[in-house]
């Protein structure tokens, strides 16, 4: 996240904060959430389609994974994660292959 919103222009330390980390630690722990929920039903093999009706409201990471998979001003290399995450909820990849095609890049400097 950081990585991608540096590319777009905003600060680093805006994502230490509440409106980054607070936010992804709420999302990848609540059930409350949408994003949260939406992949739960990913994992358990429910096509995005069936998902999105029964989320009572926006699942905001599933279109915002479309613009910045979509964004060519950020470089590919930037977003790895994004683009696995595109191709599960739009091109059909399994999410365990796309953990998989995560997992088998190679070694960088983080």
């Amino acid at each position: 996240m950081t990585r991608i919103g540096v590319q777009a222009g905003a600060r680093a330390e805006t994502f230490s904060g509440l409106s980054g980390m607070g936010d992804l630690l709420l999302t990848a722990t609540s059930e409350q959430s949408r994003n949260f929920r939406c992949g739960q039903l990913l994992a358990q093999g429910m096509s995005l389609d069936k998902i999105l009706p029964q989320l009572d409201g926006v699942c905001e990471g599933v279109s915002t994974a479309r613009a910045v998979h979509l964004d060519n001003a950020i470089p590919q290399e930037s977003k790895p994660i994004v683009t696995q995450l595109h191709a599960v909820l739009y091109e059909g990849v399994p999410p365990r292959e796309a953990v998989k095609n995560l997992l088998s890049r190679a070694p960088r400097g983080e």
